[in-house]
């Protein structure tokens, strides 16, 4: 039993460092996204988080239409990770 809790507490550490780390680089990346943009570019991201923050606020966020939106433009990876998946199975 002493072991299980050992072991339970060291999965924790290791989850957490995990999502620590990923965290932090996509932190990183985010910073040199909008390090290496146009300002026309930076005014357009900043646009975008404000109409979404300001929808939030409001509460006008439709949830199965942002669903959809998601959906559709991200469809080709989709399909790509499927392929890939169903190559290894041997579909």
């Amino acid at each position: 039993m002493k072991y299980m809790n050992k072991l339970k507490k060291e999965i924790n550490v290791k989850g957490f460092k995990f999502i620590l780390g990923i965290s932090l680089i996509g932190f990183l990346f985010g910073v040199l996204f909008i390090v290496i943009i146009s300002k026309t570019d930076k005014s357009l991201v900043k646009d975008y988080i404000n109409n979404f923050i300001t929808a939030l606020e409001y509460g006008k966020l439709k949830y199965i239409d942002i669903l959809k939106n998601s959906f559709i433009n991200n469809f080709i990876f989709i399909m790509l990770i499927w392929i890939l998946g169903m190559s290894v199975i041997g579909i």
